[in-house]
């Protein structure tokens, strides 16, 4: 599997969020710029928290469900804890895989003052599609995403 050029989805992200415009708008596009660039992922979107539950943000693959109870599956632990969640092997996992193409999922927070808002969630149907480098590459691209947060309403 060829390395992902995550300089370029830096960049094009900056230059995408660079505008402060429309949250919806920013994060279709950073899901997009994500998922283009990625290979072998099947889903790449936000999760949004409203009251008690996250509601699906924009997003590029399949549909999925528009709710998911606020602490359950991997999205969920990753808003309990504010702790970047890997899961390499979802094929054992009860975590919301009806549809069985997911094998890898990766979950990562998105924050605003200081409080989980939202979940970057990015899916492989490939066991062990993510490492490290693809975490800590991620994690910063969440946090761009975090930085213009306050400016996109």
């Amino acid at each position: 599997m060829a390395k992902t050029d995550y300089n370029a989805i830096d960049a094009e992200i900056r230059a995408t969020l660079s505008n402060k415009s429309y949250l919806l708008g920013n994060l279709a596009n950073a899901a997009a710029i994500i998922n283009n660039h990625m290979e072998d992922v099947c889903w790449v979107g936000f999760y949004l928290l409203h009251k008690d539950e996250m509601f699906v943000g924009p997003f590029q693959g399949q549909s999925v469900r528009k709710t998911l109870p606020l602490y359950k599956g991997i999205v969920g632990k990753v808003m309990k804890t504010g702790k970047t969640q890997l899961n390499n092997d979802t094929t054992d996992c009860k975590c919301g895989n009806a549809d069985g193409i997911k094998k890898s999922q990766l979950a990562i927070a998105i924050y605003y003052n200081r409080e989980p808002v939202g979940v970057l969630n990015i899916e492989s149907a490939s066991v062990g599609r993510f490492d490290e480098e693809d975490v800590e590459a991620l994690e910063k691209i969440a946090f761009l995403i975090q930085n213009v947060w306050r400016h996109m309403y």
